[in-house]
């Protein structure tokens, strides 16, 4: 019941802004919550590093970067990442959450689990489709080390996701079956959505985990089969189903992606626009829409 309330004060939240309120295309977004958890809605407290919950989840935790990170409620959180948008920008957009995986608790609590949601908008800025992280700590007859298994989907919630499901929606052609991966070491990981144009295939979402290095542990590509014309900026990150208390998130950031398609983008000054890559002056620019480099 608590969950359903959760969802019907964000669906307020989201109809309550106004299709003239809102930006055309992304903008870039970031709270690390050195200072507050501005942009940020629900259950969601902000904590010193170092925290401590008495032996909970991720029990004195350094944060990911600074002197603070959140913790979040069972009754989900969400950010709109500044506000939604119904233009589609030129390179596409990112997004970032820093999530805890703490695999001790995890050997003791099988199968507690938490869905990360960001989801796209359509061209007039309303709901076109979710693409999730179903992360969950491992099964009770799980025989390997216990930790967290996770994928990608486009479906929340347990009664229509599994992060242990090897074929998760959309698995037809062009994409297909998708493994999870089996996380066993504690720490900061980040999770990303990387929005692009994924030419006749549509609507492309790469999904990948990081750990504290940098390193890749983890990437799945969706697409989702929507026309680009159909296809608008962001919405919501939303903790859809969020069954660990206390899971520690830092760092939620969205980046916009901005590359050149065409040489008149690089004229009239138009190169300084772009940071994917990044140009000298105008000739680069064209350069790199006529070879690529």
């Amino acid at each position: 019941m608590r969950k359903l309330l959760v969802a019907i004060a964000m669906i307020a939240v989201l109809v309550a802004v106004p299709t003239s309120a809102m930006a055309a295309s992304p903008t870039p977004f970031f709270n690390g919550f050195e200072t507050d958890t501005a942009g940020w809605n629900g259950a969601i407290t902000r904590q010193q590093s170092g925290y401590s919950n008495a032996g909970g989840y991720a029990d004195g935790i350094v944060s990911a970067s600074g002197g603070y990170h959140a913790r979040l409620g069972t009754d989900g959180a969400f950010t709109t990442w500044g506000g939604y948008t119904d233009t589609f920008p030129v390179g596409g957009y990112t997004t970032s959450l820093t999530i805890y995986l703490d695999v001790s608790w995890a050997s003791s609590h099988p199968d507690a689990r938490f869905d990360w949601d960001v989801s796209s908008s359509n061209s007039s800025g309303g709901f076109l489709r979710d693409f999730v992280f179903n992360a969950g700590t491992t099964p009770s007859n799980y025989l390997g080390t216990p930790g967290f298994v996770i994928n990608a989907s486009t479906n929340a919630m347990r009664s229509s996701s599994s992060p242990s499901n090897p074929c998760p929606s959309p698995s037809t052609a062009p994409n297909t079956c998708r493994m999870p991966v089996y996380i066993t070491t504690s720490g900061w990981y980040t999770f990303v959505h990387t929005f692009s144009d994924g030419g006749a295939n549509g609507l492309q979402v790469d999904m990948s985990i990081l750990d504290s290095s940098g390193n890749t542990v983890a990437s799945w590509t969706i697409y989702s089969g929507d026309p680009m014309s159909a296809v608008g900026g962001n919405q919501y990150g939303w903790f859809a189903n969020q069954e660990i208390n206390d899971l520690p998130i830092d760092n939620s950031a969205l980046e916009v992606s901005l590359t050149p398609t065409d040489k008149d983008q690089c004229k009239n000054g138009g190169w300084q626009q772009f940071n994917s890559p990044t140009f000298k002056n105008q000739g680069d620019c064209i350069q790199f829409v006529n070879t690529g480099k």
